[in-house]
């Protein structure tokens, strides 16, 4: 007699699901207040005025419309009184057995003309005027505002599964086959 055993493992099945993750992020967000400060400035300029006029006449310098007719008139009187002096002289000179030593006298009155004097006079210094200047600065500061929110996470996690199952159970199989018995085997 024989004996066939014929024997099946069970089978086990999984059923694996994978972990999942999820994040969901919100942007921070900031918001300012766009106003400017201002500032104003305002400026009244000083002034300085400077007459010299004495001080250059002072020295003999002079404006040259007044000065151009100031020289004419010294010049024609000048020229008035050559004129006079010529005439003199002439005259003078007309009868020279008259006036016999008239040529000398005339050359000394026309090289000497009297004592003369040297005198020392001060420049006078000019007229300064002035008018101090100002500035005035007015300024207005804006707050600076601000809102400002925070960046948001949200995470979700799924662990995943594993889950099991049996797809075929673990038998045993016997049979007898054959009617003879051998036992010397």
């Amino acid at each position: 007699m024989d004996i066939k055993i014929t024997q099946q493992p069970a089978i086990l099945g999984l059923n694996i699901k994978s972990p999942e993750t999820s994040i969901q992020k919100k942007d921070a967000v900031a918001k300012h207040n766009p106003a400017s400060s201002k500032v104003q400035i305002q400026r009244n300029k000083g002034t300085v005025k400077v007459n010299n006029d004495a001080a250059r006449q002072g020295i003999g310098i002079y404006d040259s419309g007044p000065f151009m007719k100031r020289m004419a008139d010294k010049g024609q009187q000048i020229a008035f009184e050559g004129i006079a002096r010529r005439v003199s002289e002439g005259h003078q000179m007309s009868d020279i057995h008259k006036n016999g030593f008239i040529l000398p006298k005339i050359m000394a009155n026309a090289a000497w003309d009297g004592t003369k004097s040297v005198g020392i006079k001060l420049k006078p210094s000019a007229d300064v005027q002035g008018q101090p200047g100002s500035t005035k600065i007015d300024f207005k500061i804006q707050p600076f505002k601000m809102d400002a929110s925070s960046s948001e996470f949200k995470v979700d996690l799924n662990w995943g599964k594993v889950g099991k199952y049996l797809e075929q159970k673990n038998y045993i199989d016997i049979e007898w086959t054959g009617s003879l018995i051998d036992l010397v085997r």
